[in-house]
C-alpha cells in the first residue's frame, strides 16, 4: 500500500544511507520498483570513515544533535543530512534526494530546524508534566 518508499542499506553494513560507502537503495514509488545504488560524492558530500559517525553514549548523541541543528559542518552533519534528505524526498517535497539535501540544509540554516526541536521538547516536556 505504499505510495513512496526507499529501503536503503549501506555497502558498510550501516542500516541507513551512508557516507562511509555506496548505499544500495530500493525504491518503490507507485508501484513501479527500481534498485540503484548511490555515493556521498554524487550529493557533494566526502566520504568518511565509520569511526568519524560514531557516538559514545547518550551525552554524546545529545551533543551531536544539537551541533547538527546548530549547522556544525562534519561526518555526523553530512549523514544527517542525506538521510534527511531522503526523507523529503520520499515525503513528496522535494524532486529528488539532492533537492531533499538542499531543503535540509536550508533548514538548518535559517534555523526552523531548531525551532522545530525546541518546540517538540516543549511539547514532550508538557506531556511529561501532565502524565504525573
Amino acid at each position: 500500500g505504499t505510495k513512496h518508499s526507499l529501503v536503503v542499506h549501506g555497502a558498510d553494513g550501516i542500516d541507513e544511507i551512508t557516507t562511509t560507502a555506496m548505499t544500495y537503495i530500493t525504491e518503490i514509488k507507485n508501484g513501479v520498483i527500481k534498485n540503484y545504488t548511490i555515493t556521498p560524492e554524487e550529493f557533494g558530500i566526502s566520504r568518511c570513515s565509520k569511526e568519524a559517525l560514531e557516538v559514545k553514549d547518550i551525552d554524546d548523541n545529545i551533543n551531536t544533535v544539537l551541533e547538527i541543528i546548530n549547522g556544525k559542518k562534519g561526518p555526523k552533519t553530512d549523514i544527517a543530512l542525506l538521510n534527511a534528505g531522503a526523507g523529503i524526498y520520499v515525503s513528496g517535497k522535494a524532486h529528488s534526494i539532492a533537492e531533499g539535501v538542499k531543503l535540509a540544509e536550508e533548514s538548518i540554516n535559517s534555523d526552523s530546524a531548531l525551532r522545530i526541536l525546541i518546540g517538540l521538547k516543549e511539547y514532550t516536556n508538557n506531556l511529561t508534566t501532565k502524565g504525573k
